[in-house]
């Protein structure tokens, strides 16, 4: 069973947790459909992964997103206030690097 509006990926989804590690939880591909953004999908979401047993317990859920919606996710406690840290990304599409 999926909420209306998840696509791809069957429900639950494993929140990508790294596994063997109660200290970290990553959090990646929150996406949902455009015809049904604002109706509560995207919150019914976050609230079951941050309810889920295997990020529940951890000490630190790292999460991303595009600047835009760092709002939405202010309201589970998310910061974008990391220190030092940077997201790193290997990849072979130049127009996910804006290199395009």
């Amino acid at each position: 069973m999926r909420p209306p509006g998840c696509r791809n990926r069957p429900w639950p989804h494993d929140p990508r947790r790294i596994y063997g590690s109660d200290h970290l939880a990553i959090i990646l591909d929150v996406i949902v459909a455009s015809d049904v953004r604002g109706a509560g999908v995207g919150s019914t979401i976050m609230d079951a992964a941050l309810a889920h047993p295997w990020v529940a317990d951890v000490r630190s859920v790292e999460l991303v997103c595009q600047p835009d919606l760092i709002p939405f996710y202010r309201r589970w406690g998310f910061t974008d206030q990391v220190g030092q840290s940077r997201l790193m990304r290997k990849t072979a599409d130049p127009s996910l690097t804006g290199e395009a």
